[in-house]
Formats: C-alpha cells, structure tokens, sequence
C-alpha cells in the first residue's frame, strides 16, 4: 500500500473514528462529573433518541432494526416521556424511569425489560431504567421497618408472583452484569429482586452465576469505591448494595439446598449451608464481615443470621460480633 493511499485512508476513516471516540468520551467525562446542566442532557437524550427513531424509519435495514433496534412505539413513547420537560412547558413534571415503570403492572414491566435487555447494543441508559425498576421494588431486598424485620423473608421468596417468572430477563441480566454493561450496583439489585420475585428465577440464577463471581464483583465494587474516596456509596448507598448481596447470596443458598429423602438413593444431601463451599472466606471476611454503617438496619432477621453463621463458619474476626449488635437474641 502506498503513502498516499495510507494517508487517504487514514484521513478518511481512521479521523472521524477517532474524531467520534474523542467526542463521546468527552462527552461521558463531562456527563458523570456533572458539568452539563440536567436540562441540556435531557435534550441531548431525546435528541438521540429522535436520531434513532429517524434512521430505523428511513436508513436502516429492516433487518437490521428488527433485530438491534427497538419498537417505533417505545422509541416514542421514551421520546414523548423524556422530551415533557424540556417540551416548551416549564411547569411540567419530570418523568423518571422508575414512574413509567410504575405505570404499567407487573407483567408490562417484565416485559419492557425483557425487550431492552435482549438488544446485543444497550442503550447507554439501560443501566437507568433497571434502577428505576429495582427502586420500585426495593422492599423485595430491604427490611426497615420494624414489622418488616419480624419476617424471615422465606415466606416472602415463596410468594412466587408468576409475572416475576423470566428466564430471558434472568439471563439478560447476568450477561449484561458479566460484561460490565450494567454496573455492579444495579445488577446486584436486580438480579436479587429476581430472585426473591420467584423461586424459578432463583433456582435459574443458582446454575448460570456463580456466588465466587458475585463476591469477587462485590469486592471489585467496594475496590472502586475506596479509590475514588466514596465509600458511603455513588448513586446507590453502599449500605443498600451490601444488603441486596447479602440477600441474593441468601436466597441462591436456599435454592442450592437439597435434601436426600431415601438413603442411598439419588443426589447427596448438601446441608443448610452448600454456598458456603463455594466461597472464598478470606474475601468473605474482608467484603462481608463487617458490614457498612447503617446495613444492619435494611437487613430482614434471616439475612443478618445468614451472613452471621456464614462469618462464624469463616472463622471471621469481628465481623460476627459487629452483626449480633442489631439482633440481640442470636449468640456468637
């Protein structure tokens, strides 16, 4: 190939490229550090939006947009949502994705999601939409009050609502966590309403994820927290992520437990605790032994009992102690 030719396809191609890298990553730095106005970002969404929504009308394959694209209808109807209050009315009310979410039941949630997690190219907001469904059903994970805290949660994650049920939004999801397309503050909230939603959902998780790579990601999340000297937590509080961890890792043991009714016959026994076997104790105690401030009290009773008898097994230092505070009744 000859210089000029080099050159020609360099400026050509290999420009704009970088041009396009340059830009969008300028644009994420000065997105997360929050030097743009909230409005402009709005606009700059729906913009993206309205972009899309252009070319899959008129630019790009059928093909190709049935099977990377997303619905004309959900294109719009996040434009119309997004676009409210950036529209020409000051005076109207901001839309969140955890209120679309709330508009519809249970199963259009389900099924929304499904739809978005199943695109081989996430929206870069895809990571905003499961928070939002993941705050509507925060009290799948958290236990605040008093009442709440009475419960052992087991009768909770036998509820088995039939819409939770989703193997496509089960596997989405832990593929999405896998490749860091979802960050670990999300994925872990998500995947424990899930599992807390329907036993299946449970059971599915137990088999594709493992509780060593859940650990591991934690650790990594606590990791990116110390270096960047945010400890209490980003956009969610480090309390509520720890609780949600502890509570997914809770309820895939219990999907994990399984019991040999005739002697000799079938698959072994495993015990109350075959997580245990899988885990790394020394991450354990470093990540979950001791647990962040305020942790405590969004943990239901089996939870905290739970991550007790796993740090007891452990041979943790402290960290039994520093869970028995909240629950005066359990003994070290």
């Amino acid at each position: 190939m000859t210089l000029g030719r080099l050159y020609a396809l360099g400026r050509g191609v290999l420009l704009p490229m970088g041009g396009f890298v340059t830009g969008w990553v300028a644009y994420r730095a000065v997105e997360e550090k929050g030097l743009i106005d909230e409005s402009y970002l709005r606009q700059i969404r729906v913009g993206n939006l309205k972009l899309q929504l252009y070319l899959q009308q008129h630019v790009f394959p059928v093909a190709f947009t049935d099977k990377y694209g997303y619905s004309e209808d959900s294109l719009k109807t996040m434009i119309e949502r997004l676009g409210r209050e950036g529209g020409g009315n000051e005076g109207a009310e901001r839309w969140t994705f955890e209120q679309i979410l709330q508009e519809c039941d249970l199963h259009g949630q389900i099924a929304w999601l499904e739809e978005h997690v199943s695109y081989d190219i996430p929206y870069f907001y895809i990571a905003d939409i499961f928070n939002g469904w993941c705050i509507l059903h925060r009290s799948l994970f958290t236990a605040e009050t008093g009442d709440k805290r009475q419960g052992t949660i087991l009768a909770r994650w036998g509820d088995n609502n039939d819409a939770f049920a989703s193997e496509v939004l089960c596997k989405g999801v832990v593929e999405k966590a896998l490749n860091r397309v979802l960050p670990y503050d999300v994925a872990v909230r998500a995947l424990c309403v899930l599992a807390v939603g329907h036993t299946s959902n449970a059971k599915l998780l137990s088999q594709i994820i493992s509780p060593s790579v859940i650990l591991e990601r934690y650790e990594a999340y606590l990791n990116d927290l110390e270096r960047r000297n945010m400890m209490s937590g980003d956009a969610v509080s480090s309390a509520e992520v720890a609780a949600a961890t502890l509570e997914l890792l809770r309820v895939l043991n219990l999907a994990s437990v399984h019991r040999r009714w005739i002697p000799f016959w079938g698959r072994a026994s495993t015990g109350p605790y075959p997580i245990a076997s899988k885990l790394n104790e020394e991450m354990w105690c470093k990540c979950l032994g001791t647990l962040p401030a305020g942790t405590t009290k969004l943990c239901a009773d089996a939870t905290l009992i739970f991550a007790d008898i796993l740090s007891e097994l452990f041979n943790c230092q402290g960290g039994t102690r520093q869970l028995n505070m909240d629950c005066g009744d359990k003994t070290s």
